[in-house]
């Protein structure tokens, strides 16, 4: 079992409830996002902002936000393992009874990290690894991710640590963020949405939201 929340400000925008019985009733996108630490569920701004860009980059199509259910506190190992194994059944869950939804997986900060352990089996920062079943990966259109410690502590981005999702994938480092870089400018962390970066994420899922096998 499990839900959907809703975030009403986005144009297009659908909650879904569970257990979904009819293909009728899916959405054609669903967003999997794992927030940042010390934020709000279900989403930060960082993750409204995707929705929010990515319903207008997709006109007609319905789409629901699942926020990942963790702690988001500073037991970084811990809170990753938690929301990485939420995250694993929410998607399995939502492949099973919306087969023909396009899912986009996404996390900012620590929440990054939870999506590079869904994707990934080395190299994530915290936790231990808990990749999704491989067949999971042709229902994901795209993963996004922002300020992700994994590229900085776990041996680069997680678009050449991932086989099955590193050719769909974006991972978003501002120049200077600390968290997924050597740089040492701590505001570049909570610049993804100013600095247009959020935009560009959606606009390359929306790009690969056709019905694809890769």
């Amino acid at each position: 079992m499990f839900a959907a929340a809703a975030i009403t400000s986005a144009a297009h925008l659908t909650s879904m409830t569970m257990p979904v019985a009819l293909a009728d009733t899916c959405p054609d996108i669903h967003v999997v996002y794992a927030r940042g630490t010390d934020t709000v569920p279900p989403v930060d701004p960082v993750g409204q902002a995707l929705v929010n860009a990515l319903s207008a980059q997709a006109p007609g199509k319905s789409l629901s936000v699942y926020g990942i259910n963790y702690p988001a506190n500073l037991d970084l190992a811990g809170g990753t393992t938690t929301g990485a194994t939420d995250g694993w059944v929410h998607v399995q869950n939502l492949v099973a009874a919306c087969p023909n939804t396009r899912l986009v997986l996404s996390g900012y900060s620590q929440g990054a990290d939870i999506i590079d352990l869904l994707t990934t089996t080395a190299g994530t920062a915290f936790g231990t690894p808990t990749p999704m079943p491989d067949a999971v990966a042709s229902h994901v259109a795209a993963v996004v991710v922002f300020g992700n410690p994994s590229r900085k502590l776990g041996g680069g981005p997680l678009t050449t640590r991932s086989v099955l999702y590193g050719s769909k994938a974006m991972d978003y480092c501002l120049v200077g963020d600390p968290i997924c870089s050597n740089g040492m400018d701590l505001a570049a962390h909570g610049q993804y949405v100013t600095a247009g970066v959020v935009n560009q994420a959606a606009q390359f899922a929306a790009s690969r939201l056709a019905p694809a096998t890769n």
